[in-house]
């Protein structure tokens, strides 16, 4: 009752500090003290569960800063495309407070439960061969990509067609995979695998400098970072250190996004400074978009709440689009390259204010299942592990982002893993059991 208690103090006060941003953010017309105040505001839940990586109200809150501020940022340096409305710091706001009173506000321990039968799953045949082979095809992969001339991912994919879409998979099975060999590895000898994170490691990084695809490298580092800290080799005092390398490691990524490809970096992404570099590299996407949105477009409310079941049909017909290929169709359609979208834009488009909350409630709603859930054996917690990223990515995206991740690739891997683990069990047992019986047989009257 306590803790019941202490969760809904630490929620009134979320809401207190929502009410105050916003009143602060609309009554002045300085943009420094708005972006200062939408920041703060983004990180004090972060603060509230005292700076739990593992909670949503922390890792949801700090990306969720960073994804609100950089395109008002670039704006105040004088590199923005379009204008700047306050609104697109008030509708993030909202969205994010809406996310995180769907969660429970208590950090949750997993010192016991990681001691539990359920927190091992004894990987048997996959720590010794499908891991393995996962990492040797990602080399394999990569290798193959290196000497075949392609200039970016685009080229990849048109030439080899199911082959690398394939091999493009497998860091997503990796990524769930590898908590799971660490894990039984810790509880069983005390110390962590390093060869194994090694190996894996290599295998995904060999096919990000091949490919360009960077979210399969950071998606993997997230993992592991948040599994070092479950398993208590990362410290909070190591967090600043640990950030500060996140931090460069990212306008750097994009500056040699194809280097290994085509030997060329961006020099546009350097020209500007470090600052922009960094802004640019992921984070001002969604921002800029929402501005697009509510600047130059009468998109507000036009799309209607039926949105919300076509993001999840979308998934299953390729008749229906998903509002990120909507976006970019109707407003940019002879453009080069994707622009993503924003989840907060999709709200607005759908909805306004209304729209806003419906699509954070459910964004919420699912951080709290997972989250909750998370507790409960290894094959949940991986899956919650790979489900971090997954919404740190979907703000520059969609709901059929989320769908999409957990519907074509955490349940499906997870479903596999599962059967091969409980195959090989089966398998140990059958075995046991019949040299059990040899013994007996053999044994004197």
């Amino acid at each position: 009752m306590e803790i019941s208690f202490s969760s809904l103090l630490k929620k009134l006060f979320l809401i207190a500090i929502g009410f105050a941003a916003y009143r602060i953010i609309s009554s002045t017309s300085h943009i420094t003290v708005q972006v200062v105040t939408a920041a703060a505001a983004c990180l004090v839940p972060a603060l509230l569960v005292r700076l739990d990586v593992l909670h949503p109200w922390c890792w949801y809150g700090g990306f969720f800063a960073l994804y609100t501020v950089a395109y008002p940022l670039l704006y105040m340096m004088g590199y923005a495309n379009y204008g700047y409305d306050r609104q697109i710091l008030l509708y993030p706001l909202l969205g994010l407070y809406t996310a995180l009173l769907m969660v429970p506000g208590k950090s949750y321990s997993y010192g016991l439960a990681r001691e539990s039968e359920g927190f091992t799953v004894r990987t048997g045949v996959l720590n010794k061969f499908l891991y393995l082979l996962v990492a040797l095809v990602l080399l394999g992969g990569s290798l193959y990509i290196s000497r075949r001339g392609f200039s970016n991912k685009k080229d990849i994919y048109a030439a080899t067609g199911l082959l690398m879409t394939a091999v493009f998979r497998i860091p997503l099975i990796l990524s769930i995979l590898i908590p799971m060999v660490v894990v039984d590895h810790h509880n069983r000898a005390r110390k962590l695998p390093k060869n194994w994170i090694l190996l894996g490691f290599a295998g995904v990084a060999a096919i990000t400098l091949f490919s360009g695809e960077r979210d399969l490298i950071f998606r993997f580092l997230i993992i592991m970072f948040l599994l070092l800290y479950y398993l208590g080799v990362i410290k909070k005092r190591h967090f600043l250190p640990i950030g500060a390398l996140g931090l460069a490691a990212l306008p750097l990524s994009a500056v040699y996004k194809y280097f290994f490809l085509s030997g060329q970096v961006s020099a546009g992404k350097t020209d500007r400074g470090f600052l922009y570099s960094f802004l640019t590299s992921d984070f001002s996407s969604a921002g800029q978009n929402l501005e697009y949105l509510v600047e130059l477009t009468d998109s507000k409310g036009t799309l209607g709440f039926g949105r919300l079941f076509q993001d999840l049909v979308s998934l299953f017909s390729s008749g229906v689009t998903s509002l990120t290929k909507w976006f970019n169709r109707t407003y940019f359609p002879n453009a080069k390259s994707g622009k993503g979208f924003t989840l907060v834009g999709e709200g607005y488009v759908i909805g306004d204010v209304v729209g806003v909350i419906v699509v954070f409630v459910i964004a919420g709603l699912l951080m709290r299942v997972f989250y909750r859930m998370s507790r409960r054996n290894m094959y949940w917690f991986s899956a919650y592990l790979y489900f971090i990223p997954l919404m740190i990515y979907s703000i520059r995206g969609d709901l059929s982002t989320i769908y999409a991740g957990i519907i074509n690739q955490i349940l499906p891997i997870e479903i596999m893993i599962w059967a091969l683990v409980t195959a090989s069990r089966r398998r140990a047992e059958r075995k046991e059991a019949k040299e059990g019986a040899g013994r007996t047989a053999g044994a004197p009257a």
